[in-house]
């Protein structure tokens, strides 16, 4: 054999080796309820995303998957990941780290995401999976929002405060709701003889503390009616924020502690408009 055909032979290889991976096809959904999954295969931190697509129906694929919540991002941003036998899918950046995120060293993790599980070029069915995205998300075993990466290094300590405020206020709304169900928040009247003082302090035993703080966090509380439902509280605010708004406006002393908030008109006018009831369950 000549040195030429066997180099020959080499470049021809080595073409092969360097031929693109032709782009992925999708195969048609069978039905109106037939939706694809994709296997996201186990990889290191920094390889490529490699993945296979699977048909099935959201009936018999119920929790048995993962869907991603994301942002498409900027349309133009794109990158190939390998799906399916060496071919490619071309998607968008925000998706491809979303995937590389939640993906795993060791097994595979099976997920929805609507940039690779639907055929973004075929409108018919985008429009027939459209129809069926509450049940996509609905019939997860669970969802991943992404978010997109930590750029500022910030993440973990964020969740920690927001775990901690959480667990502080699941703690102090108990004492809050002690304090707002005393006898004396119950009776209009002696609220309104608060309302029109000029200054006003709330004794409880040996604390005290000026009634303009209490007046600040009902407010807040008011605008805020689903703050407590989690914690399982039912707050009385209403009687509060009502009869200080309406004693302040009714009788011609002006100068009473509620005129050192420069907000709380705002804030007032914002409850009355949204008709807020008496007594509020958050």
């Amino acid at each position: 054999m000549s040195t030429s055909c066997a180099n020959g032979g080499v470049f021809r290889k080595l073409k092969g080796l360097l031929k693109k991976p032709k782009g992925y096809k999708y195969k048609p959904l069978a039905t109106n309820d037939s939706i694809r999954l994709l296997e996201l295969l186990p990889r290191q931190d920094q390889d490529p995303n490699h993945c296979r697509l699977h048909h099935t129906s959201v009936k018999d694929a119920e929790d048995t998957y993962t869907a991603i919540s994301y942002v498409w991002g900027d349309a133009l941003a794109r990158v190939d990941i390998f799906c399916d036998k060496g071919q490619t899918l071309n998607i968008t950046t925000s998706l491809a780290s979303a995937l590389q995120a939640v993906r795993g060293p060791v097994q595979p993790r099976l997920m929805w995401a609507n940039g690779i599980c639907i055929n973004q070029n075929d409108k018919a069915e985008r429009r027939q999976q459209v129809m069926l995205m509450g049940e996509v998300f609905g019939s997860a075993k669970d969802v991943v929002v992404w978010l997109g990466w930590d750029v500022d290094g910030i993440a973990e300590d964020c969740f920690d405060l927001i775990r901690e405020t959480n667990a502080y206020l699941d703690e102090q709304l108990e004492d809050y709701a002690i304090l707002t169900s005393l006898p004396w928040f119950t009776r209009v009247w002696v609220v309104q003889e608060a309302a029109l003082a000029k200054s006003c302090v709330l004794k409880w035993g040996r604390e005290q503390m000026s009634i303009t703080e209490l007046y600040e966090l009902c407010i807040w509380l008011t605008m805020r009616q689903d703050f407590a439902a989690m914690a399982g509280y039912q707050v009385s605010t209403g009687i509060l924020c009502d009869v200080f708004g309406t004693g302040h406006c009714t009788y011609t002393n002006t100068t009473t502690w509620r005129t050192s908030l420069p907000y709380i008109d705002h804030c007032q006018d914002k409850i009355n408009e949204e008709e807020i009831s008496h007594s509020f369950i958050f």
